[in-house]
């Protein structure tokens, strides 16, 4: 996309240097409004599929279970990653595929977002915020086990 707008603009300024009024000459206008440009597509649509809104994920280790749908697929080779957002906090690591582990998240009420992210770390596309619980057994209540 910068390139594109450095040769419109070099395209521009010849233009109006061959011109004695330095007005574009309208055939040279016409030239550089019609030079295809490759854009880069844009990701429509970034869901969190799991976890899911409000699921509560039994976990002893706080292994959380990630799946995104993304439309159209991640550019891995270009360098897209999708990285997450844990209660607004960047986690460590990036994943080139649409479903993955969160490791070691704490027992209780959690916020999860997905990003996706181009090779220099921008950013591309963000999914909604989704609310889950992670729920562990607890010293607490021997008699209680977590669930398989």
């Amino acid at each position: 996309m910068r390139a594109t707008l450095l040769t419109s603009l070099l395209l521009f300024a010849a233009a109006a240097a061959a011109t004695p009024a330095g007005l574009p000459a309208p055939d040279r206008l016409a030239q550089a409004e019609s030079t295809p440009t490759v854009a880069e597509p844009r990701y429509g649509t970034l869901r969190l599929v799991r976890p899911a809104l409000a699921e509560t994920i039994h976990n002893n280790s706080g292994t959380v279970p990630v799946e995104v749908t993304l439309q159209p697929a991640l550019r891995a080779e270009a360098g897209h990653r999708f990285r997450v957002l844990l209660d607004n906090a960047l986690q460590p690591g990036a994943w080139a595929t649409t479903r993955f582990s969160l490791p070691q998240v704490d027992r209780g009420a959690h916020t999860l977002q997905v990003i996706v992210t181009d090779r220099g770390g921008d950013e591309l596309a963000r999914s909604a915020p989704v609310e889950f619980h992670m729920w562990q057994a607890s010293r607490l209540f021997p008699g209680r086990r977590a669930a398989p």
